[in-house]
Formats: C-alpha cells, sequence, structure tokens
C-alpha cells in the first residue's frame, strides 16, 4: 500500500533521537515506509533543537528516544518535555533495560508511553507508536 503525500503530511511526526547515525536512518526509512514523518536527531543538543518540529501542531508529537546520546541522557529530554508541558509522547528504545533508568518523577512517567529494550522488533515497534496515537498507514 503507498501513502500518498496527503497522509503522509497528516502523520503525526515522530522525532528519532538516536546517536547510532545507521539506527537512526533504518528507523526514519523504516517508519517512512509505514506512513510516518520523522525527524532525525543524534544527541541530547540535537534533539531538544528539533523538539519545537513536533509541537504547535493539531496532535501531540511522538519522540523515539535512546536513553545513551554522546552528550547526556535521553531523561534530560524528557524533563524538558515535562518542564516546558510540551505535548509529547515519548517511546523510549535502550539497549539497558533495567527499570533503574525510569525516571520517578510521576509527571515524567506520563510522558513515556512505552519503554522498549534494544534490539526493538519492528512490529512491536509500529504496536507501541499505534498505542501512543500515532497514525501511520
Amino acid at each position: 500500500m503507498c501513502t500518498t503525500a496527503a497522509q503522509h503530511a497528516e502523520a503525526r511526526p515522530i522525532l528519532i533521537v538516536e546517536d547510532e547515525a545507521t539506527l537512526r536512518s533504518s528507523l526514519a526509512a523504516f517508519l517512512a515506509d509505514a506512513g510516518y514523518r520523522t525527524i532525525e536527531a543524534g544527541s541530547v543538543a540535537e534533539g531538544v533543537r528539533r523538539l519545537g518540529d513536533l509541537v504547535g501542531g493539531p496532535n501531540a508529537g511522538l519522540c523515539l528516544l535512546d536513553m545513551n546520546l554522546p552528550d547526556g541522557s535521553g531523561l534530560d529530554i524528557i524533563r524538558l518535555i515535562v518542564r516546558d508541558g510540551l505535548a509529547v509522547r515519548v517511546l523510549v528504545m535502550t539497549a539497558f533495560g533495567g527499570t533503574h533508568l525510569r525516571p520517578l518523577d510521576p509527571a515524567a512517567a506520563r510522558v513515556i508511553a512505552a519503554w522498549m529494550t534494544k534490539p526493538v522488533d519492528p512490529r512491536s515497534l509500529l504496536e507501541e507508536l499505534r498505542a501512543a496515537g500515532g497514525n501511520g498507514r
């Protein structure tokens, strides 16, 4: 099934914050094929800059977020989303599956739609995105 330009434009944007360039571009291509509009960032600083691309539309944006980034933690981005009250849902994707990394702050926990351990099964990723309100095909 082919995605039309109109369907692609209406898709909820997904910010992919992942420092591994190959994984980030593979995720972007996979999600684009599934009908999502993607925005890419390779660091906390770049992710913070790109958060503005997610907000302001009729739907909240989604952020696919790695925890271990070269200039900080994905938790820094989650804290910013909470602090600024941004309409962004976060799907954490990390190689560290330990629950000790999960934020204790209830407000931070509310923005996290899913916590997935890498490697993430593509079908599971799509299911989590749809459950979080993503509207790909």
